[in-house]
């Protein structure tokens, strides 16, 4: 068994477990157990919500839930942080003017 000393700090996306997401009507296939936030930059989409005053995109900031920049629509469900929100099969993304 590994030490925490000896264990990976971090783990290939390589023969990980794929789920498929749907965001702003695109289907998107990504690793099961990462973040919404991880995935949509994983492809190169925006993770964050528009702006209210300007309407300009804003984008996943601090990544551990303390700024909001990333909140998203999710499953229905406004101003979720997709930075604390795992992927699961079928979750449906969007982004929100906040």
């Amino acid at each position: 068994m590994p030490t925490e000393a000896s264990a990976p700090r971090f783990r290939s996306l390589r023969d990980r477990e794929m789920v498929t997401i749907l965001f702003e009507g695109e289907r998107l296939r990504v690793p099961a157990d990462i973040s919404v936030a991880a995935a949509l930059l994983l492809h190169g989409k925006p993770s964050g919500r528009l702006s209210a005053q300007s309407a300009n995109q804003r984008g996943a900031y601090c990544l551990i839930g303390h700024c909001f920049e990333c909140s998203m629509t999710i499953d229905g469900v406004p101003y979720r942080q997709a930075c604390l929100t795992p992927v699961c099969e079928g979750l449906v993304v969007e982004r929100q003017v906040a």
